[in-house]
């Protein structure tokens, strides 16, 4: 009987030692989590209007050696879903995201166009959660916060970053090939005590050494073990790992009953040569296989040439182009769970010269124009209405050809975004991998013809704000008379920001101010419908008196009082609508209360004379 007292008092000596660990890890965290320690990595916040969107710090999830990490454009949603709704969610990388034109540039915003024009009565949400230098490790790990809301339809295009992108098997971020490991890394980042650990590592060891993270551009910094030969295991790593996530991604998203369509992936084949090329083992070099493809085109042999440009790129020995391997798994994958896709390849394919897709829709390796982001929103916008998927009768009159053409023309870009674009892949093409011996570029180097470049530059090398260029923008032009493309300016920062009060006051101001009160009218209408206060009501009230529209001036007038009573201009203008509308006393009580507030009100005076001789 004493033994097995002593034997159970052991037992629970153990269990209590085994535990203290345990218990001092969970109060670690709570602690670090009460005094708000480190950063905030869950995968939602809270914005404006019961809006949520995607937490702008959660790539500090995947990337740990990196500096100046990536974020999606910030697309804000109904934190409860409304009844009319269709939710659509895009899951993707740079190519995703819309680079070198992000944040608006998107095949999103083409989707979002089309279907507004195809359903006027519906409400579309179109989230691009979409970051550069991610694959599809990020995809798995934000996907059942994405299930979560709601979603009627998800849109993937990934694949291109399944070597150099964060936690791929070649990158600086790499946790080599294991994926176990891997996974565990990411579980652990959501915790505040790995955040502490992680930054006294970093701590400590800048105090013996010096480490230096790579310079120079984001695709330059996450390509760590750079030559990948064709065939090689790590080679065979990335496809691996490519089908292995998606196999889990879309095996989640069939259980969840959401349907979900993926697309083959674009590279440019004929405008850039091979990155890397040697001659290795068992191939011949990249460099060879694409002369012998230029000699193909050259003579007209283009289904041949076809096929040795994208063998030339999969020899290259820099993986910056998703391997042909990697289309072939999507096309199995689709197949295998009978899900959704479209072939972004065959229609570039189509729409290049000579079926070789090389420079007329792409702007660098991997990324299309302005143009081609538009094709493939119009290859997923078309496939989405021939199959139904979304419920309701559509109320255009317009067909395909038609709506496209409105699509594009209603598409929110500008100068501004078009500049910015420019330099940006100045900036990309002036480094590695394009230019092995990179020089820093100048600020004459990057040919700043105009302001709109000016800032445009200041986006790109000075961390300068992407919103406060496009209000830079508008200010120039409004200051330089020209209006149409001050709205331009105008409506892309709308359209980017639809629920952020200050850009709509900001906007309604500038017009304003500047006596552009026609133009300012759809927009304090937008500002109304958003947030209704003293300065918006008194603005909307003002113009329709303006345009003589009186019983419109009169209602907007009387609920700006109700915001603030203390201002005379509110009175006296509502006067003016009064006495326009005959009622004379209403009136004279108005000019009353105007005069108390300012007696000496411009004109005030007169017209209360004017109001006293009609009525007597």
């Amino acid at each position: 009987m004493k033994h097995n007292k002593i034997r159970q008092n052991k037992k629970w000596f153990y269990l209590i030692a085994v535990s203290i660990p345990f218990v001092f890890i969970i109060m670690v965290e709570l602690l670090l989590r009460t005094f708000d320690y480190g950063k905030n990595l869950e995968q939602w916040i809270e914005g404006p209007y019961n809006k949520i969107y995607l937490n702008p710090d959660i790539a500090f999830r995947y990337f740990n050696n990196t500096e100046a990490v990536p974020y999606s454009a910030g697309d804000m949603f109904d934190e409860t879903k409304k009844p009319d709704s269709y939710r659509i969610f895009i899951l993707g990388a740079s190519s995703a995201a819309g680079f070198p034109f992000s944040p608006n540039g998107t095949f999103a915003q083409y989707i979002s166009k089309r279907f507004s024009l195809e359903y006027p009565d519906k409400n579309f949400e179109v989230i691009n959660l979409s970051m550069a230098a991610i694959n599809s490790y990020t995809l798995k790990d934000i996907l059942p916060g994405v299930l979560d809301q709601s979603p009627d339809l998800v849109i993937i295009y990934a694949g291109h970053n399944e070597y150099y992108g964060a936690l791929g098997v070649g990158s600086l971020e790499s946790f080599g090939g294991s994926p176990y490991m891997v996974e565990l890394v990411m579980a652990l980042s959501k915790y505040k005590i790995t955040q502490l650990v992680s930054n006294t590592i970093k701590s400590t060891v800048s105090l013996f050494s010096e480490t230096t993270l790579p310079s120079g551009t984001l695709i330059k910094r996450m390509a760590k073990d750079k030559e990948i030969i064709f065939g090689s295991q790590i080679y065979k790593d990335g496809i691996n790992q490519f089908t292995r996530n998606m196999e889990r991604i879309l095996s989640d998203i069939k259980k969840s009953g959401v349907p979900v369509i993926i697309s083959t992936l674009v590279s440019n084949i004929n405008g850039m040569q091979p990155f890397i090329s040697e001659n290795t083992k068992n191939f011949p070099s990249a460099r060879w296989i694409f002369n012998e493809a230029r000699f193909n085109e050259k003579k007209g042999d283009y289904v041949n040439a076809d096929s040795l440009y994208r063998y030339a790129k999969d020899l290259d020995l820099l993986k910056f182009r998703a391997p042909e391997e990697i289309n072939h798994s999507i096309k199995k994958l689709a197949k295998k769970y009978k899900i959704h896709i479209v072939d972004s390849d065959s229609l570039f394919k189509f729409e290049s010269p000579n079926g070789i897709i090389g420079n007329n829709l792409l702007t660098d390796h991997v990324h299309p124009t302005l143009a081609g982001y538009q094709n493939i929103g119009r290859l997923y916008s078309e496939y989405i209405l021939s199959h139904n998927l979304i419920p309701g009768t559509i109320q255009t009159i317009y067909n395909n050809k038609q709506q496209d053409s409105i699509a594009r023309a209603g598409f929110n870009f500008s100068e501004l975004d078009s500049a910015i674009g420019r330099v940006r892949l100045l900036k990309l093409k002036n480094d590695w991998p394009y230019k092995t011996n990179t020089s820093l570029l100048f600020k004459s180097d990057y040919n700043l013809i105009s302001f709109i470049d000016s800032i445009a530059y200041k986006v790109v090398n000075e961390n300068y704000s992407w919103e406060k260029a496009h209000r830079d923008a508008v200010d120039y032009y409004i200051s330089k008379r020209k209006i149409d493309k001050a709205i331009k300016e105008i409506d892309v920062l709308i359209n980017q920001f639809p629920f952020i009060i200050g850009i709509k006051k900001y906007s309604v101001n500038s017009l304003i101010d500047n006596k552009y009160y026609e133009y300012a009218l759809p927009y304090l209408m937008d500002y109304y419908s958003l947030e209704s206060d003293a300065y918006c009501t008194k603005w909307l009230g003002t113009i329709y008196l303006s345009m003589n529209n009186v019983e419109s001036a009169i209602k907007y007038l009387i609920e700006s009082i109700k915001f603030n009573s203390g201002d005379a201009q509110v009175f006296y203008n509502l006067a003016g609508a009064y006495m326009m509308n005959k009622q004379y006393t209403d009136a004279l009580n108005n000019i009353n209360r105007c005069i108390v507030l300012k007696p000496d009100y411009p004109n005030a005076s007169g017209f209360k004379e004017q109001l006293q001789s009609i009525l007597n």
